[in-house]
């Protein structure tokens, strides 16, 4: 979904597209890392790989496996395990 505005008007419109297959594209060093991460697993990375569901597991588990934060044992990785 794209947001596009009427220029002069004061209302925009939602279009449909398929924007969330462009490629993720960092913008600073953790990003840099996320793709090198996401890289490793996947062949093509996109915003809706990063931005979905499962993207935002995927997240987690990228801070979690490059010590990037401190998470609650009680997240324990059986708990957070992508169901298909």
């Amino acid at each position: 979904m794209i947001l596009a505005a009427d220029v002069g008007a004061s209302n925009t419109l939602p279009l449909p597209s398929e924007a969330g297959h462009a490629d993720f594209a960092p913008n600073n060093e953790v990003e840099t890392e996320l793709l090198r991460y996401l890289r490793d697993r996947f062949h093509h990375v996109s915003w809706d790989r990063v931005l979905s569901g499962p993207g935002l597991l995927l997240i987690y588990e990228f801070f979690r496996d490059t010590g990037g934060c401190i998470y609650p044992k009680s997240l324990a990785t059986e708990s957070l395990r992508c169901r298909n």
